[in-house]
């Protein structure tokens, strides 16, 4: 993938749950718990996006799996308080 977008903006587009993956269809779809449609759907996605590709695989090796809800969790709240502006939270 050559993605010319900014760091910045990749980080906060792979937790947008309009335009990237979101937490939960990563580990569903590794785990083969998706509709044959929603499958479909991710790895058109994950074809064109360099950060849900690379969370993917990351997420595939097993001493990921643990760490990855609170990860998440810490992340995504990391991005909201120092990327979003604060009245957009309230």
């Amino acid at each position: 993938m050559n993605n010319k977008f900014p760091i910045k903006e990749r980080i906060l587009k792979i937790f947008t749950p309009v335009r990237c993956l979101n937490r939960d269809q990563l580990p569903r779809y590794i785990d083969g718990k998706m509709t044959a449609i929603e499958k479909h759907l991710v790895e058109e996605h994950l074809v064109a996006c360099d950060l849900c590709y690379t969370a993917m695989q990351t997420l595939e090796k097993a001493a990921n799996r643990e760490p990855y809800e609170s990860l998440t969790t810490n992340t995504i709240s990391y991005i909201h308080q120092h990327y979003y502006p604060r009245h957009a939270m309230l």
